[in-house]
């Protein structure tokens, strides 16, 4: 092989990591959005316990972190955590378990922003991190 044989391949290399990622947040959004379905329709149950325990369990499945990564990074521009908090709940991701909301989604975009998994910009949004974005402009 050439060396030009090597840049296509990496390139396309570069390419399917990039769809494979996107691939990965609209499917965790559509998760979310499952969720919301499937929580919507535990609530007609006459068993609310049984529902009330399901609804848990699917939550776990897709994180705080993982939604609002996800939110993030399918954002066309930056995030402020308002807009986060909007984006998780017309996915309907149920941000009420959490005793304050505001705060929690704060305080996992600061955690995301310090291991690099997004970027906070000196205005105080949220973007996608540089690898993430180069990804995306290949």
């Amino acid at each position: 092989m050439t060396s030009a044989d090597y840049r296509q391949a990496l390139e396309r290399a570069r390419r399917d990591l990039a769809n494979a990622i996107q691939q990965r947040d609209i499917w965790n959004l559509r998760i979310v959005q499952a969720q919301n379905a499937v929580r919507s329709m535990s609530a007609m149950l006459s068993n609310v316990e049984a529902a009330e325990e399901q609804e848990r369990e699917m939550q776990k499945l897709v994180g705080i972190a993982q939604a609002i990564e996800a939110l993030v990074n399918g954002a066309p521009q930056p995030l402020t955590a308002a807009q986060v908090r909007e984006g998780l709940i017309f996915y309907g991701y149920d941000i009420d378990r959490y005793q304050n909301p505001v705060s929690m989604i704060h305080q996992t975009l600061q955690r995301s922003a310090a291991q690099g998994r997004i970027r906070q910009l000196p205005d105080g949004t949220f973007t996608k991190n540089l690898f993430y974005q180069a990804l995306l402009n290949t």
